[in-house]
């Protein structure tokens, strides 16, 4: 969906850039935090990568970002690494699939809560948090928009979950974890006095990649691979990370949240674009096409309008991870 279908003109992304500016990104070391670090300095940023192990992360300063360490439990050592900084990137988080209900929820609401605390005591009031579309309640059939319903924590809390289409896109223990921590930082950033923007990407690709890429590379080993025609709202790293430059170049941005995906794509043409890229060495899978049309989508009109995001196509998109793998 495009600007026009549901979101009014604004002023869009400043001409003022990032130029100059000093900004902490929390778990630089990973996957999508290291495209953010190296895209903010490609526009002229002074990144600077909070992570716990800087040996991990020597590659990011031989490409100029800066590197401290600290862990997100300790407040103390945060604050002392975003001393300085006219921002911060709140990116570390354990993703889908990489804990119990309680390790995701307590690691993703902890970490909000630290780094926010270390924000406001090291005098950085601009914070740009990495969600997820997980908070979403998601709909099949249906664009979600950033007003659509919430993942339902309350059900979780009651011991009253439902499944649903959300457990199509994604773990449900995530999902509750990060709507859990969304909220809280809205919270926290209103109590601390802190400029905040929120972005939601959905599913995450590109170079680096250890999860998602090599999943989808390891079912292009089978023979035979029968897929529904599920949309998968993938989007790269690299335009989340353009979209964090956008946030930041844009006052507008603050108290806003945004959707970034790319288009729900059916799960067989993923796997067919991928052959295509070179995914496949070996001799390519068939692909049988299942008739389940379910998809569900995200509006990114908004996020096109002030960020300036553009979800690039997946032949681009795949060209790159595989360039690169994790």
């Amino acid at each position: 969906m495009t600007s026009s279908t549901l979101s009014e003109s604004s002023a869009g992304p400043s001409s003022a850039g990032v130029a100059g500016r000093r900004v902490a990104v929390t778990g630089a070391s990973g996957f999508v935090g290291s495209h953010i670090a190296l895209e903010l300095e490609g526009a002229g940023a002074a990144p600077v990568g909070v992570v716990r192990n800087p040996q991990k992360a020597a590659w990011l300063e031989e490409r100029g970002v800066a590197l401290r360490r600290a862990d997100l439990a300790d407040v103390d050592a945060m604050t002392v690494a975003f001393e300085g900084c006219d921002a911060v990137v709140a990116n570390a988080a354990l993703g889908s699939n990489q804990g119990s209900l309680d390790e995701l929820v307590r690691a993703n609401t902890t970490g909000v809560r630290n780094t926010f605390a270390a924000a406001a005591r090291a005098g950085v009031n601009r914070v740009v948090y990495i969600s997820s579309v997980a908070v979403y309640n998601n709909r099949p059939l249906r664009w979600q928009t950033e007003e659509s319903p919430r993942f339902d924590t309350d059900a979780v809390a009651a011991g009253r979950r439902q499944l649903s289409v959300s457990d199509l896109t994604t773990d449900w223990r995530y999902a509750h974890s990060k709507a859990l921590a969304e909220e809280l930082a809205w919270s926290e950033a209103e109590r601390l006095g802190l400029e905040l923007t929120s972005l939601r990407p959905g599913p995450v690709y590109g170079s680096r990649d250890p999860k998602l890429m090599p999943r989808l590379i390891k079912r292009l080993k089978l023979p035979v691979l029968p897929l529904p025609r599920v949309g998968m709202p993938l989007v790269h790293a690299g335009d989340v990370a353009l979209a964090v430059v956008g946030a930041l170049k844009n006052p507008t941005s603050v108290g806003q949240a945004y959707n970034l995906s790319g288009p729900p794509t059916p799960l067989p043409e993923v796997f067919r674009e991928l052959v295509r890229q070179g995914a496949s060495p070996g001799r390519p899978p068939i692909i049988l096409s299942l008739p389940l049309p379910l998809w569900v989508g995200f509006d990114t009109s908004k996020a096109e309008r002030d960020l300036g995001f553009r979800a690039r196509s997946l032949k681009d998109g795949f060209a790159e991870a595989l360039a690169e793998p994790a």
